[in-house]
């Protein structure tokens, strides 16, 4: 009807109006598991839009018999308004599985309106929500965050954080690209905490740095409002669950994270509380529906690529559930079946980067960001991680203390042994070294996840021993019971004053601040920003009680940002043996080889060591350029540019080429020398012939080429790509599954569709 009488000005939007709501019909009618009304409404538009000859005759006859205006349709067409609003309350409703039950009240004690009268006359509405629990503890952390985050407001880095991309589609592109331009460069997939802050990046219209500058100042606050919905969520009074948001939030693990740049530990505090109430009974996968199931996949696979290291932690945790089990019982089959999901869906959801960890197991053991020494492992007990921007030890955490006082509890024993047995975890984390992301010494392991979850149990036991507590205290003779709650409170108090105390005044000066980390001169930088993209090798000493030792990093144009540090998880033994030779000042040409990897200078960061500084000016072929207080900087000699183009009878040939791909012309037969990482993907197309790439003795990528002609060198992507379609369509299944089943008309009342 619309189709025949709307006037013709406007049938092409009413198609498309036609056309588009159909289709968003049809999707909301799969992922609701109706795909027999998903189907109608396919058939109908289609139906419609393939008898344009009867529509054309319509309308024709129409226009001769019109006898009212065509505007009399307009009130056939639902306004915008309508469609959007109308479909977001039946998803609500949907999910809530709302039901039109008659309301049921449970009176517990006699009404007294008199009284309730007198006190709504004597404190305003306004007032009495200003004085509950949950607003006093949030207005009161907001004001404490904020005076504490005053070096932190504006675009932040320093610490573990490097600087932030300039958006989501930034973060995406590092996230999607099958080759990444740093260091030598290299194919390891990005970390998936990259995708999740540009999805979370929505709520700032895709500016990643004020949605990073809005966790750091505001993290304590968002932790505190999580879990004191899940504390209430529990049944424990309001005094009681505001009382362990407060203790969640300003503890030595959140501040130190927000101090150092943290943000996958800072994300996965806050995730946590709404994780677990989502996540209920998962210690009893048998009793879960399928369904119920593939929530616990998502919420896994969020944890994870938060906080890699809690991988570990969830997959030990489902194995000793598994064996907790009678053997070889039908409770034993269920959940090796169900955890065996939870733990293949979780893999496939953080595709390709999981694949890529399986083969590199300590990649479970690694989190986003610059890799910084923790603390020495007994700090653990006093759930302090040490390390930059952490806390002075004498500020004691009381996650242990609850955990030992909660093993003398009849109701909390359990949350006890796991608040003690995640300490140790992290503990042992805190003793494991490993290479770290980017840096060619080893650092030991943070504890972050560890450490978040023997707070989570701590504090929730905690807030199960304070219910009902009073009452205990006094019908029970002086003993352990008072002694205990005694300590506790004191360390509690000294606790939570001293870390608020340190946070606001000394704690304020923390490496993570605003301003961009700069490590390349601005000039350098500009240098190497040409079409030869050439590097920079930045060295970086370090004082120990072994003596000075030198870390290295190679850079190209430009800083790294968020995310690619993460990519350049192993050393080259070549560069090594190189910087060795450097800093020594001995070897035979380390400039020439420096030259072959594309390296063009060489910058000592401060602090300068002048014995170091000194070796490497006796080093032949590299020519000092300036000497600052952020540096010294060399030049090395010789071609450093990226792709060279070599023959018999000529020197080397700089050829132009982009961050990845090149487009050049070959002038005669000879070879293409890439100063990159040898990778089987590197494709160089030559008058439409594909060249097999081959490697060097230095580890980098070489084409033989036999004919002159046009080049084009590119990466090919073909496993990234499978990679994240196995991510996309993981996701997509997760959630079709995740979602609750719609109900067919015949099921609904009909006071339901008369609403």
């Amino acid at each position: 009807m619309l189709l025949v009488n709307a006037p013709s000005w406007i049938l092409p939007w009413v198609s498309i109006r036609l056309l588009f709501t159909a289709i968003l019909r049809a999707s909301g009618y799969l992922l609701a598991k109706l795909p027999g009304y998903a189907l109608d409404e396919i058939a109908a538009i289609a139906l419609n839009f393939s008898r344009i000859d009867i529509l054309r005759k319509a309308r024709k006859r129409r226009k001769l018999t019109r006898l009212l205006p065509s505007r009399v349709v307009r009130p056939f067409l639902a306004p915008w308004r309508d469609q959007i609003i109308l479909p977001l309350e039946n998803l609500r409703d949907l999910v809530l599985r709302r039901t039109d039950s008659a309301p049921t009240s449970v009176i517990t004690e006699p009404i007294n309106d008199d009284a309730d009268l007198m006190d709504s006359e004597s404190k305003p509405k306004s007032l009495r929500v200003l004085i509950r629990p949950l607003p006093i503890l949030l207005i009161s952390l907001t004001l404490i965050s904020l005076i504490a985050g005053r070096n932190r407001l504006g675009d932040i880095s320093g610490g573990t954080l490097l600087n932030m991309p300039t958006g989501a589609t930034e973060l995406m592109r590092i996230y999607t690209d099958s080759w990444h331009a740093v260091a030598l460069g290299t194919n390891t997939p990005a970390m998936p905490i990259l995708p999740l802050l540009s999805l979370l990046s929505i709520f700032t219209f895709g500016n990643v740095s004020l949605l990073v500058t809005i966790l750091f100042l505001f993290g304590p606050v968002l932790a505190a409002a999580t879990f004191f919905a899940f504390l209430r969520d529990r049944d424990l009074s309001q005094g009681n669950s505001a009382l362990g948001a407060l203790l969640y939030a300003l503890n030595p693990l959140v501040i130190t994270s927000i101090s150092s740049g943290r943000i996958g530990t800072l994300l996965f505090i806050i995730f946590l509380p709404l994780c677990a109430l989502a996540g209920k009974q998962a210690h009893t996968p048998e009793n879960l529906s399928w369904r119920k199931i593939t929530v616990l996949s998502g919420i896994f696979a969020l944890l994870v690529s938060l906080s890699p290291p809690s991988f570990l932690i969830g997959v030990g945790s489902m194995v000793y559930i598994i064996l907790n089990s009678k053997w070889r019982s039908i409770v034993f089959y269920h959940r090796i079946q169900k955890f065996g999901v939870i733990t293949a869906a979780t893999i496939g959801a953080l595709a390709p980067w999981s694949t890529n960890a399986l083969l590199h197991p300590t990649k479970w053991l690694m989190e986003s960001g610059i890799s910084s020494d923790v603390g020495q492992p007994w700090q653990a007990l006093i759930g302090n991680p040490g390390g930059v921007g952490s806390p002075p030890i004498f500020i004691l955490g009381i996650v242990a203390l609850i955990g030992l006082i909660a093993l003398r509890s009849t109701h909390a024993v359990l949350l006890g042994a796991l608040t003690l047995i995640s300490t140790s975890f992290a503990a042992i984390l805190m003793a494991i070294a490993i290479h770290a992301n980017g840096d060619s010494l080893h650092a030991r392991v943070w504890p972050g996840a560890s450490l978040a979850l023997a707070n989570f149990f701590g504090l929730i036991a905690l807030t199960t021993m304070l219910n009902g507590l009073v009452y205990r205290l006094q019908n029970s003779n002086f003993g352990y019971r008072h002694i205990s709650t005694a300590i506790l409170s004191t360390v509690a108090i000294y606790s939570t004053f001293a870390l608020s105390i340190w946070w606001v005044l000394p704690g304020a000066d923390s490496p993570t601040r605003s301003g961009n980390l700069q490590i390349i001169p601005p000039f350098v930088a500009a240098a190497t920003a040409g079409e030869e993209r050439s590097r920079t090798l930045i060295l970086q000493g370090q004082q120990s009680d072994l003596g000075t030792s030198v870390s290295y990093a190679l850079l190209r144009e430009r800083d790294l940002v968020f995310g690619e540090l993460d990519l350049m998880y192993k050393e080259d033994p070549v560069i090594s043996k190189i910087v060795s030779e450097i800093v020594d000042g001995a070897g035979e040409y380390p400039s020439e080889q420096l030259a072959n990897y594309g390296v063009r200078y060489v910058f000592l960061n401060e602090p300068v060591n002048k014995e170091v500084a000194r070796k490497i000016d006796g080093v032949g072929g590299l020519v000092r350029l300036s000497a600052t207080k952020d540096g010294v900087l060399w030049k090395i000699a010789g071609n450093s540019a990226r792709v060279k183009f070599t023959s018999k009878d000529a020197e080397p040939m700089a050829i132009p080429s982009n961050r990845i791909s090149a487009n050049f012309k070959i002038p005669n037969s000879g070879e293409i020398l890439l100063a990159e990482r040898f990778s089987s993907g590197w494709r160089l197309l030559v008058d439409g012939q594909f060249v097999k790439p081959e490697i060097t003795a230095e580890g980098l990528t070489k084409f033989k080429v036999e004919t002159p002609g046009d080049a084009l060198l590119i990466h090919d992507g073909t496993l990234q790509r499978a990679g994240i379609s196995l991510q996309l369509m993981t996701i997509g299944l997760i959630v079709f599954f995740a979602l609750p089943r719609g109900r067919k008309r015949s099921q609904i009342s009909d006071v339901e569709l008369a609403r």
